[in-house]
């Protein structure tokens, strides 16, 4: 089979949601199908990008990656060294100038209520249309995959059914106008949702991450979906390094990722650790806490407000083959889960990476109904301590008196969550899915 992926979210963006895309190219192409990926030229504006990421998995599949950004968001040789800073955690007067715009955008985004509408990644949708029609000259692809966020994957691929009648997968990480993080006030939300259905209703199957996503998604467009849950590939950590902190006495819990400050909240655990402070003296000789990611949200302000400073800290963004070092060679990990908790069904792929880490992972949040709360009590990796900062500075206290983390992780449910496993089973359902789309044509 010829199957083209449209995403945004691919390596070497060094993000949880590339992980998905780029482990469906890997691992489809090794099962003997022919894959292309059509992608955006990653620029600064995007986030945190690995110079380094190993290619030779994919070295059988062409990767497009399509300029579609105004040059003064690209990077340029005038702002030091050439692409230092789409690379590194150090600074730059360009680098600073773009947090600085991504940050006054999303600050007006949110007060007019537009969603995801006039996006800046909606500037890629027609020369990457231009680009897959002179594909499908030369090399005509059977399916399309696309990965929705941001829309503009789902909009190519929804004008490609369109014209080429196409069969489309249309892949939900993050759902579109009801999402859980880009609020939208009318008129905008009701035009969103126009949007959304005039595509959407032309895909042929949808999918997504989670069972309460595919409920809502499935009352949403009256469609069949199919879950494919975020996994984690093994393979990435077959040649990591060894334990990247000293052999000392500190307790050591880390966050990694990316920290939505509308949607989770750090403040409860950081004001439990300042209530742990007030009562356990030494506590920056016993314990530290490290919070590592490109945009953390109100991390940095939270620290300085509660006086943590000594042993509580942000180190500079690495790439994610450290990240997974790091996350091997702690006492536990922390999970901050979604306040709203009627978007219960918000399944990161953070939380996957997390499970495989051998560590165990302190969801903190508001109910431990969530999927994310569910899924790392059912696999055994680790426990829901709740928002209550009085609650979470006495587990934390046993925590430093020895006292054992739970974690006892089950083999067969974590069985289920290979990237591997997952990418078979997707196809394996977009290939019954086509049988019986041509089987009721006839």
């Amino acid at each position: 089979m010829k199957i083209l992926i449209i995403t945004h979210e691919f390596p070497p963006l060094n993000t949880i949601g590339a992980q998905r895309p780029y482990s469906w190219a890997k691992y489809w192409n090794r099962m003997g199908h022919d894959v292309k990926v059509i992608t955006t030229q990653k620029e600064p504006i995007d986030g945190f990008l690995n110079k380094n990421f190993d290619y030779s998995q994919l070295s059988n599949v062409e990767i497009k990656e399509i300029e579609y950004l105004p040059d003064f968001l690209k990077a340029k040789k005038s702002f030091g060294q050439e692409n230092d800073f789409l690379f590194t955690s150090s600074k730059s007067a360009k680098s600073d100038c773009i947090e600085n715009l991504k940050r006054i955008s999303k600050i007006i985004r949110a007060s007019i209520g537009i969603g995801s509408l006039l996006s800046i990644r909606n500037l890629w949708i027609k020369p990457a249309l231009k680009e897959v029609q002179e594909l499908y000259q030369e090399w005509k692809f059977d399916c399309v995959v696309s990965t929705h966020g941001p829309p503009a994957p789902h909009i190519i691929a929804g004008i490609t059914k369109r014209k080429l009648d196409i069969f489309w997968v249309a892949d939900y990480r993050d759902l579109w106008s009801q999402t859980h993080y880009l609020g939208t006030k009318f008129p905008f939300s009701v035009l969103q949702k126009l949007i959304e259905s005039f595509f959407i209703s032309q895909a042929d199957f949808l999918t997504t991450v989670s069972d309460p996503l595919n409920k809502k998604l499935n009352t949403q467009f009256g469609k069949h979906v199919f879950t494919i849950e975020n996994g984690f590939d093994i393979e990435e950590v077959l040649s990591l390094e060894q334990k990247a902190f000293p052999k000392d006495a500190k307790i050591r819990l880390i966050y990694t990722g990316t920290i939505r400050r509308s949607q989770q909240n750090t403040e409860p655990f950081l004001k439990a650790l300042y209530l742990l402070n007030q009562k356990r003296d030494g506590l920056q000789k016993e314990l530290e806490v490290l919070f590592y990611g490109f945009q953390l949200g109100d991390v940095a302000k939270q620290i300085q407000k509660y006086s943590l400073c000594s042993f509580v800290k942000i180190p500079k963004a690495l790439s994610h083959q450290e990240i997974l070092t790091i996350q091997r060679s702690v006492n536990g990990l922390l999970f901050f889960d979604w306040e709203d908790i009627s978007y219960e069904g918000i399944l990161t792929g953070k939380i996957f990476e997390y499970m495989y880490a051998g560590v165990p992972i302190l969801v903190l949040g508001k109910s431990s109904k969530t999927a994310a709360a569910r899924l790392v009590c059912e696999s055994g990796t680790g426990i829901f301590i709740g928002n209550s900062p009085e609650n979470i500075s006495q587990y934390i206290d046993n925590i430093l008196n020895q006292e054992h983390i739970v974690y006892s992780p089950s083999k067969e449910v974590l069985s289920r969550y290979t990237r591997e496993k997952l990418a078979k089973k997707m196809l394996q359902a977009i290939i019954e899915a086509q049988q019986k789309k041509v089987f009721h044509e006839t």
